[in-house]
């Protein structure tokens, strides 16, 4: 039998989570001085019962009792989120419609992209008429071949940021949100070097990680000649993925070993176990087990300031914190309530962690490890040394497997098959390389050292890539292409979970329960195959630059393309790829725009459905009969005007191209609506869908 009372901290920490989930999916945010009121009600209501019946009646009043103490924190978990919104500061910039120009601060070192590179900025103010104080986050673009912008330097921009754009393809990859949760909602990209107004002088630690980051990829770059080598010593022990090339993260995510590249809690529990390993005698009494304390958590705060504070590393760190303090006390502290409390911690300081996808494969790994790997390990009992480590290892990336794999379909839409493979050689390696690189940059006074090092390991980070690559090659080494809802990865959380703790318990109840669960799960899955099977449509996507067009029919698709977009498929997998995926395609045929009839237009029949692309149209071009389409899409290579349009073509819908510049597509909208003509700006309004 499941006992709660030992569980208190994970049942304060469930409710805090559920009070910030409600806030977040929430579509109006009461006020904050509402939610205090409803806080302080619970809490009141809670002491008010706790007096009256804390003698012969607390038991029966009991549930009441403890109901309003979790609605309390769940309050308060609301209202921690909303605290956390910087929209809803009076000065956010969003509150100023006219910005002509602002300050701001240098909030990072900046991330390279293709043709910019990225700066995450803090606005001091803006100029809305006059300079007034102001507040927000925000992503700065700045072209390639600017000078590079310094961490902490407060410049001048001029210009008005741009808000960023809700997704303009069905299913696609929301970014809007997904920044939000970082209280990111504006950006601004400039060919111009913001003007600098002062540098920073002071001294912080967040100031002081960056320089000790940015001074060890340096020792790194010096002493590791291979890009591709440095770029995953990089990632594994600083937790920086700039110089990870897309074959590299492809082949990493298929094998399974993609946690290894983002510093998180696996490289916090090597340097944990390297350090219990060099101070571990220091525990045989209760003030040595506080100087042991003292020391490791000392140590693993400077790693996460050697990391430049890495989102990740922090989680982590804290983690590890809470667990070494409880083992100091020497106490048996339930780990679950460890674990909670730290995750509340953390959430006090920031609830949007809950939203991101590192927090909660952390938590669920770890939670799956610690309730799983032991069970999982005892099943088979190993006498050699070296084979119990073996399976010690698989036992734990088998528990973490089973915890996260519900939110890998989630979010990554694969299953790695390999896994067990891949992590016997990952984990073992990624011990060797931040041994190696911790070594390194402690030696990089010493050249000749530092540079045998960086040869080992360069040498050992190649033959781990060569495995990867290898696992990667072999037939059937991932099941991809699997969609789920986030409601079908709760439940299979759920039974995952549920499985687990009935096989402990041998409660029938739970059975009961877990197999309803997977009728349910059963249910929905055949639900959604049925509705794919009878999907009939066509889709006009929103890809800047280009054209493109998708039919639909019963997990079949046909899509009609420039060459240009069919070069690039990561282009085509991000903005199209999501909608495939959810309507169940399991076969593309693929078209490239498209049969030219006359020189500048181009035609297509999809669906029984009559498509006429005008590009370079000749300007001497005219017709004696009008064509008849149904769809007739002006693109940006066109030069005609919208009553030439009208004048030589009958049409049932005139679709404004995505490839069109800004200015052209506001003339042509305008000018659409002045000629009555029934028209659908791409543009605009995203993506068309037409159900046939």
């Amino acid at each position: 039998m499941i006992r709660w009372a030992p569980y208190a901290i994970v049942r304060v920490t469930v409710f805090f989570i559920l009070g910030i989930l409600f806030a977040v999916y929430s579509p109006v945010h009461k006020s904050v001085n509402q939610i205090w009121l409803l806080a302080m009600l619970f809490v009141m209501g809670y002491k008010l019962l706790w007096v009256l019946f804390r003698r012969g009646y607390f038991v029966r009043f009991n549930v009441l009792l403890s109901l309003c103490g979790f609605l309390a924190f769940a309050a308060l978990g609301y209202l921690n989120l909303i605290s956390s919104d910087q929209t809803n500061l009076f000065n956010h910039i969003s509150k100023f419609k006219n910005v002509e120009a602002y300050t701001f601060t240098i909030l990072d070192n900046g991330e390279e992209k293709t043709k910019t590179t990225r700066y995450r900025i803090q606005i001091q103010s803006v100029k809305d008429s006059v300079w007034q104080p102001a507040n927000g986050i925000m992503f700065l673009y700045v072209s390639k071949g600017e000078p590079s912008l310094s961490y902490g330097a407060t410049h001048v921009m001029l210009g008005q940021p741009q808000l960023l754009e809700p997704p303009m393809n069905p299913e696609e990859f929301n970014y809007k949100r997904f920044l939000s949760f970082q209280n990111i909602h504006y950006q601004h990209f400039t060919k111009e070097t913001p003007q600098l107004l002062a540098k920073d002088t002071s001294f912080t630690l967040s100031s002081l990680g960056y320089g000790i980051s940015q001074w060890a990829q340096s020792v790194f770059e010096k002493n590791i000649d291979d890009r591709q080598d440095r770029g995953i010593v990089l990632a594994l022990v600083l937790g920086v993925r700039d110089d990870l090339n897309n074959a590299i993260k492809n082949a990493y995510s298929v094998s399974g070993a993609m946690h290894v590249l983002a510093v998180s809690g696996l490289h916090v529990g090597i340097v944990y176990l390297i350090l219990s390993a060099l101070l571990g005698k220091l525990q045989a009494n209760a003030i040595g087990r506080w100087i042991f304390a003292s020391l490791v958590i000392a140590a693993l705060w400077m790693y996460a300031l050697v990391t430049g504070f890495s989102p990740s590393v922090l989680r982590a760190v804290t983690m590890f914190s809470f667990v070494i303090v409880a083992k100091a006390i020497n106490r048996k502290s339930n780990i679950y309530n460890t674990l909670a409390a730290s995750a509340l911690v953390l959430l006090l300081f920031d609830p949007y962690l809950i939203m991101s996808v590192g927090f909660q494969l952390s938590y669920l790994a770890v939670i799956g490890i610690v309730f799983m790997q032991p069970k999982i390990y005892n099943l088979i009992p190993i006498n050699n040394f070296v084979l119990d480590k073996v399976w010690a290892i698989t036992a734990v990336s088998i528990a973490a497997q089973v915890a996260t794999f519900p939110l890998g379909l989630l979010y990554f839409h694969q299953f790695p098959t390999f896994f067990l493979l891949s992590n016997l050689v990952v984990i073992p390696g990624a011990f060797v390389i931040l041994v190696l690189g911790i070594l390194l940059l402690f030696t990089s006074w010493i050249p000749s050292l530092a540079s045998a090092f960086g040869f080992i390991l360069g040498s050992i980070v190649s033959t781990v890539n060569a495995v990867i690559f290898w696992i990667e090659g072999i037939s059937f080494s991932r099941i991809d292409n699997i969609y789920i809802s986030t409601g079908q990865s709760w439940v299979i959380i759920l039974l995952v979970f549920g499985t687990a703790i009935f096989l402990v318990t041998k409660r029938i109840k739970l059975f009961y329960v877990f197999f309803g669960l997977l009728v349910l799960l059963n249910f929905s899955i055949f639900n959604r195959l049925r509705m794919n099977k009878d999907i009939n449509k066509v889709t006009f996507y929103k890809i800047n630059g280009h054209t493109a067009i998708d039919w639909i029919t019963g997990g079949y698709s046909m899509f009609w393309s420039d060459e240009k977009l069919l070069d690039d498929p990561e282009k085509v997998n991000f903005h199209i790829g999501p909608n495939r995926l959810k309507s169940g395609i399991r076969h593309v045929e693929v078209h490239s725009f498209m049969k030219s009839s006359v020189k500048g237009i181009e035609l297509a029949s999809i669906a029984n459905k009559h498509v006429l692309l005008l590009r370079n149209v000749s300007k001497k071009l005219n017709f004696t009969k009008k064509p008849s389409v149904d769809f007739l899409i002006y693109t940006g290579d066109c030069k005609q005007d919208l009553e030439w349009v009208k004048n030589n073509f009958d049409f049932d819908l005139l679709i404004l191209g995505s490839d069109l510049y800004r200015w052209k597509a506001e003339e042509l909208l305008d000018k659409s609506i002045e000629l009555g003509l029934p028209f659908y700006s791409i543009y605009h309004n995203g993506a068309f869908e037409y159900k046939i």
